[in-house]
């Protein structure tokens, strides 16, 4: 035994967690190490229960079957742990056949003595050895390897066609919950708060989406899908599928192609109608929602509140009068503003910007 290999022996044999003493098989003389070693043979084990036996060959019939490389770089041929938990047996050396197969998932099966197929099971996850024989595709005896490969494609392929139609199927249901109590949350609060408590309402919504979401999905995401836009509002529809279109409420859609302030694609898609538009933003893509929130808050404000929408016109009709004419001097002299009127005009005031503003305006008609 060359002194290398003796002291790797010594190393591996006084590893933490071994047991010492032990029979020695061939010692050539001097002091007795702990552990059992065959020094004669091209073998050398631990005690009985203690590590794999391990081969400076590899040995198929003795199970000597996975390489592993000292620190030196020396294979060395170690025995499978046996029991009734023994995993089938590969070969990992053998040369795979085809380009092709020059994969992780083929292996030379040395019981069955024939390359099978690690298949992914129906959760995505791929089949490990100890796994159960349905998760292996064995590669038939009047079959080329070609051929082997083909059907291996076409299982993958209906795999992903499956995995790809749940997980449409769990984002669209997902979606359609959300949507589904986004309105209904939206019909029984909009009426509870004054157009001077729009900070209220959006903490209200955030509040009880978040108890809505714990309570039926118990988590944040869906496959893939996150259920909060990035500043924690229901993250509403705003796709252009055939399953799923753009979330609408009041009028205002979350994605209004070719309409003013509306979100946009890069690819060119058909609308609802139809029509062909040049988009420039993403219309999935996750983003902040208080912006559509307020559209939807701020017009049922106007509509809603008793006598809001005729002092809105009144006050446009007061600052678009020129007042330099007795007749505008004599029509507006008395005239006092709603403050509720001006608390919405005043962006520093209301926190509308100019663009959610002018879509609210637009929204309200002629």
């Amino acid at each position: 035994m060359k002194i290398h290999e003796y002291n790797e022996m010594m190393a591996y044999l006084t590893r933490p967690g071994m047991r010492t003493g032990g029979k020695i098989i061939g010692k050539p003389g001097g002091l007795v190490e702990p552990g059992v070693t065959n020094y004669g043979a091209e073998i050398y084990r631990t005690n009985k229960g203690y590590g794999p036996e391990i081969s400076t060959e590899k040995n198929v019939k003795k199970g000597f079957i996975y390489p592993k490389k000292t620190q030196l770089g020396e294979v060395r041929w170690s025995q499978n742990p046996g029991g009734t938990t023994r995993p089938i047996r590969y070969d990992f050396t053998k040369k795979a056949p085809i380009p092709e197969m020059d994969t992780s998932r083929f292996k030379f099966d040395i019981a069955k003595n024939k390359w099978v197929y690690l298949s992914r099971a129906e959760d995505g996850s791929v089949a490990k050895p100890t796994s159960h024989v349905s998760s292996i595709v064995e590669k038939a005896d009047n079959e080329t390897f070609k051929q082997f490969i083909k059907r291996i494609t076409g299982r993958r392929d209906e795999g992903r066609e499956r995995g790809l139609k749940k997980k449409i199927d769990a984002i669209t249901d997902a979606r359609n919950k959300v949507d589904a109590w986004t309105t209904k949350w939206l019909d029984e609060n909009l009426g509870k708060h004054g157009i001077r408590n729009s900070k209220k309402f959006f903490n209200k919504l955030k509040e009880d989406y978040k108890k809505f979401v714990d309570k039926t999905f118990k988590t944040r995401t869906v496959s893939g899908i996150n259920l909060f836009s990035l500043d924690d509002f229901p993250n509403v529809s705003r796709s252009l599928t055939e399953t799923l279109k753009p979330y609408e409420y009041g009028g205002i859609k979350t994605v209004n192609i070719g309409k003013r302030g509306a979100p946009t694609q890069r690819l060119t898609k058909a609308d609802l109608s139809g029509t062909k538009t040049k988009l420039t933003k993403n219309p999935v893509k996750r983003i902040d929602n208080e912006g559509y929130f307020k559209r939807i808050f701020f017009k049922n404000s106007v509509e809603k509140t008793p006598g809001f929408l005729d002092d809105l016109k009144e006050y446009f009709n007061y600052i678009t009068t020129n007042k330099r004419t007795v007749a505008g001097r004599e029509a507006f002299k008395n005239f006092i503003p709603n403050k509720d009127v001006v608390y919405f005009l005043d962006s520093n005031k209301s926190g509308l910007d100019d663009t959610i503003k002018g879509d609210v305006m637009v929204s309200l008609g002629d």
